[in-house]
């Protein structure tokens, strides 16, 4: 089989095809053409190599890892696989997604992240969701969950969906998330 498919070299292409035709990078078709390539060598889609290639498109674009763009082909990927949105592994790679970009997991950015998930699966922000991704990303980083951190971005998801701070959904997820721990 030679080598194995080189992503860079893949999306590159595909990236240059899209330009001779006028279009900007879409970022659909260069995710699709990438999932297609890793099928094509036998491999389920990578996400990790799917989304360094997502990120380094948008770089080609002048644009930094735009995490709404990002994310929203993440999504498209797992989609295309034919799984439901997978949180952790679509918080997991905004946050590989942030540190290519040299900026530590920035909390605020990940949970917004994973409230549009959220929203696109039709959802609204599902607190339990958001806090246990919101805590796995705390400890991802090595640090115990913050439980001032994760309440101040349970408290932006519910402003996020229109509620006022709903201050016991807010304690209950704080309690859930002490038991978590």
């Amino acid at each position: 089989m030679g080598k194995p498919a080189d992503l860079t070299a893949a999306q590159k292409a595909i990236i240059d095809t899209l330009k001779q035709e006028g279009k900007p990078a879409d970022l659909t078709a260069a995710q699709k053409a990438i999932t297609d390539t890793l099928k094509q060598e036998g491999k389920p889609a990578d996400l990790t190599a799917a989304q360094k290639a997502i990120t380094d498109t948008l770089k080609q674009e002048g644009k930094t890892g735009d995490l709404t763009a990002a994310q929203k082909a993440i999504t498209d990927t797992l989609k295309q696989e034919g799984k439901p949105a997978d949180l952790t592994a679509v918080q997991k790679a905004i946050i590989d997604t942030l540190k290519q970009e040299g900026k530590p997991a920035d909390l605020t950015a990940v949970q917004k992240a994973i409230t549009d998930t959220l929203k696109q699966e039709g959802k609204t922000g599902d607190l339990t969701a958001a806090q246990k991704a919101i805590t796995d990303t705390l400890k991802q980083e090595g640090k115990p969950a913050d439980l001032t951190a994760v309440q101040k971005a349970i408290t932006d998801t519910l402003k996020q969906e229109g509620k006022p701070a709903d201050l016991t959904a807010a304690q209950k997820a704080i309690t859930d998330t002490l038991k978590q721990e």
